[in-house]
């Protein structure tokens, strides 16, 4: 349950997306955090962030895996923002191994146990048939009072196996390819390259095409024209050989030959 916020903390804050702890007079220390994604004001028209923060919290929301952060609401669109609330977290794993690096370092048992829990939080996910498509430290997150991490951050997670490569485009072309995995990067460029160069080949088969069409036209027109001409020219010799029939005719009292005269 969300108590009445009468504060708020910002703690995140990068392009369109703000994180906030929050608390109230009567729980001041409540673990609970809110995150935020500004869209456009306008229009009310919900941006990239806010599809994949729907995609996360149809994930987490619905998800009662101890591997998984939790979201605490559904998500809810606002005109400014669009906005869920999950329980929060001591420390992201980046920020855990990085405060105890030292301890880390020399403590194998801390080491193994770090391990095993990320290995169980991706398990998991591979067992609900899905693929989270954005593993890093900094998406796991650290709880002090039980000493369990659990994986956050599904906005990039889809069904695990894909039909075909445009599913592959459709997954990854939104991620900043800075942060793609190699393996993943090189399969969505070839993709891409190859799709280009298939645009390129359409192009160039509409292109040919188009020009085809027009030369054939051209030549259909100048025989329609030569058609025209020939039957013009056959109407006026036969117009011409019709006048002199008539003008022999009329002059000289003749006609020309037929075929049954005995003379």
């Amino acid at each position: 349950m969300i108590p009445n916020i009468s504060y708020r903390k910002e703690i995140f804050n990068k392009l369109n997306v703000k994180i906030f702890k929050i608390g109230s007079e009567k729980n001041p220390d409540c673990q609970i955090i809110l995150k935020t994604i500004e869209h456009d004001i306008k229009n009310d028209k919900c941006l990239l962030e806010c599809r994949q923060l729907k995609r996360e919290n149809d994930f987490q929301y619905k998800n009662d895996s101890p591997y998984f952060l939790k979201h605490l609401t559904r998500i809810q669109k606002c005109q400014k923002f669009c906005k869920i609330y999950m329980e929060k977290a001591d420390d992201d794993l980046f920020e855990y191994i990085f405060e105890n690096q030292e301890l880390i370092k020399y403590d194998q048992t801390i080491q193994i146990d770090i391990l095993l829990n990320i290995s169980k939080a991706i398990l998991e996910v591979h067992r609900q048939k899905k693929s989270h498509n954005d593993i890093k430290l900094d998406n796991f997150f650290y709880f002090k009072k039980n000493q369990t991490i659990k994986l956050g951050d599904f906005g990039f997670c889809y069904d695990q196996y894909m039909e075909d490569q445009n599913d592959i485009i459709e997954y990854f072309s939104e991620k900043n390819k800075e942060l793609l995995a190699p393996e993943v990067y090189s399969a969505v460029k070839t993709i891409q390259d190859n799709q280009e160069f298939d645009k390129q080949q359409y192009d160039k088969r509409i292109i040919l095409n188009v020009n085809n069409n027009i030369q054939n036209k051209k030549i259909n027109k100048k025989y329609e024209e030569n058609q025209k001409n020939t039957t013009t020219l056959q109407q006026i010799k036969y117009g011409f050989g019709q006048s002199i029939f008539q003008n022999s005719q009329n002059m000289f009292g003749v006609r020309p030959r037929k075929k049954n005269d005995n003379f």
